[in-house]
């Protein structure tokens, strides 16, 4: 759920983000690609050291901790009076997202490492879904309620990360039948 909860979100910072500033708060066009690139800039300077971070404090609390800063940009971006004050939180939000990719390929390795390829496997099949899920329902939501609304659904799936970042802990490899000891 991590996983998917973090495409979903990133399918929403990259297809409308650029619409939400736009459409919903009045930006010139000029401004939608800025808001996609702040996004992106900031995403790939924490992904650049994040093997540090991760082998620092450990994938856990790394994810957790993004979770909940990716919870607070969120916030930001749906309150936003001004285009302004959203590009910030974007610019978070790609931060706050930043590790989610990388560690859930790690921790569906270590989940069954005698089947990595099955459990990297059904880690894309969580990106794919949730990317085809947020241009579905965030379209039907901004349709319904407007585009200030956009982001309501993205922020209610982003609280996913921090309570399920436990999933990212690093857990011994199960032993195998010739390492057991007997007797």
């Amino acid at each position: 759920m991590p996983t998917f909860a973090m495409w979903f979100i990133d399918s929403a910072a990259s297809a409308w983000g650029g619409i939400y500033v736009v459409d919903g708060l009045g930006a010139a066009a000029a401004v939608a690609p800025a808001i996609y690139a702040a996004y992106q800039l900031v995403l790939l300077a924490v992904r650049l050291p994040g093997d540090r971070l991760v082998a620092h404090f450990g994938a856990e609390r790394v994810i957790r901790t993004g979770g909940i800063v990716g919870v607070g940009a969120l916030v930001l971006i749906v309150v936003a009076p001004h285009w302004s004050v959203a590009a910030v939180g974007f610019a978070v939000l790609g931060g706050s997202l930043a590790m989610v990719p990388p560690q859930s390929f790690v921790a569906a390795a270590h989940i069954s490492p005698d089947n990595a390829e099955d459990a990297i496997a059904r880690v894309n099949l969580a990106n794919y879904a949730g990317y085809l899920a947020a241009a579905s329902l965030i379209a039907g939501v901004a349709e319904v309620f407007g585009e200030r609304s956009m982001f309501l659904i993205p922020l209610a799936i982003s609280v996913l990360i921090p309570l399920m970042a436990g999933r990212f802990a690093t857990r011994p490899a199960p032993e195998s039948p010739e390492t057991v000891k007997l007797g």
